[in-house]
């Protein structure tokens, strides 16, 4: 989100570097959640019912394993969660074998963020069918809420084994991977379900958000020209998604596009007001464009969004001294000092 050395050039001609000013990574995912841009994982429960036959609802006699698995399922399409655990534990007494019901209450135990019950269920389910790609699938889902991304990624790369065109599988490991910054291999699996054309993402996981992810990954090589073409390509499906106007104004003030930075970081501050980061790198825009009102305005609002950032203090005494405003300058300068020290 900084730019290499970069200069402001002032009216009467003089030229003020920016010292400390240098392009760093974004978006700093130890502020995030781990998974910003996962689409509500609550919802994953809506994958134990994709794999499941028609034919199993036509199974309605209470009185078999089979039966009281199609109630529970029932039970679970109206939230029904606490008869959809009974009637799935009803089966499992009738049949004790019975893989696809200790997977159906493994993802009602995950919803309700019972992930000691979800696991026990699951590696019985997967244990019973080790070849089903869905049981798998799921047991990584338990381990990726509860934060173990060893045992997750290991399910999920066993359940692409099971089936190469598992692309929920695929999202997942390219999010872990991304995670671990290893953005050459989250490219990969992103790169897989685009080739797939999204074909079998039973989440609801949108386009855009899969260009998005590979244009983060991206722009975190360097490469700067794929991660703009990625990211106007997520813009162009949903042009109210903010991270990527965002980044992608960022990416136009790398390149010293400063006009398309400026549009791009205005549009972003009208989605998401209250981002200190979006009006600083405008505010950098501004400056480089020697416009040094309007840079003063944008530092002033980060800064009374978060007084916590040095690089916005540092940033505004540039612009005070430029202005001619020296004790200003020196006060912010003396603010940033403090604040990298803490």
């Amino acid at each position: 989100m900084f730019l290499p050395n970069c200069l402001i050039k002032v009216k009467d001609g003089q030229t003020v570097r920016f010292e400390r000013i240098k392009r760093r990574i974004i978006m700093n995912q130890k502020n995030k959640p781990k998974n910003a841009f996962i689409i509500l994982r609550s919802f994953i429960l809506v994958l134990c019912f994709c794999w499941l036959t028609l034919a199993q609802s036509s199974q309605n006699s209470s009185n078999t394993a089979e039966g009281f698995n199609s109630l529970g399922l029932a039970d679970l399409s109206f939230g029904k969660t606490d008869q959809a655990i009974q009637n799935f534990s009803r089966a499992i007494e009738l049949k004790s074998d019975y893989a696809d019901a200790y997977a159906n209450r493994c993802a009602v135990y995950r919803r309700l963020k019972d992930y000691q019950a979800a696991l026990k269920d699951c590696n019985q389910a997967v244990a019973l069918n080790p070849n089903s790609s869905f049981s798998v699938f799921l047991r990584g889902i338990v381990f990726y809420a509860v934060n173990d991304d060893q045992n997750a990624l290991r399910d999920f790369s066993a359940a692409i084994s099971l089936a190469d065109n598992y692309s929920d599988a695929y999202y997942f490991r390219a999010i872990i991977y991304k995670d671990h910054k290893k953005f050459d291999l989250a490219i990969s699996d992103l790169t897989h379900i685009i080739n797939l054309d999204f074909k079998n993402l039973t989440m609801k996981v949108e386009k855009e958000e899969i260009f998005y992810l590979r244009g983060e990954c991206y722009f975190r090589l360097s490469k700067d020209d794929l991660a703009l073409r990625d990211l106007s390509e997520a813009i162009k499906i949903k042009p109210s998604l903010f991270q990527a106007i965002a980044l992608r104004g960022t990416l136009y003030l790398l390149k010293e596009q400063y006009n398309l930075a400026i549009q791009d970081l205005t549009a972003a501050i009208k989605l998401e007001p209250i981002s200190d980061i979006n009006y600083y790198r405008r505010g950098l825009a501004y400056g480089l464009k020697a416009q040094n009102n309007l840079a003063l305005a944008d530092f002033n609002q980060a800064i009374k969004i978060n007084p916590t950032i040095k690089d916005y203090y540092e940033a505004r005494a540039i612009i005070y001294r430029a202005l001619g405003k020296y004790s200003l300058a020196a006060s912010d300068e003396q603010m940033s000092q403090i604040l990298d020290v803490k």
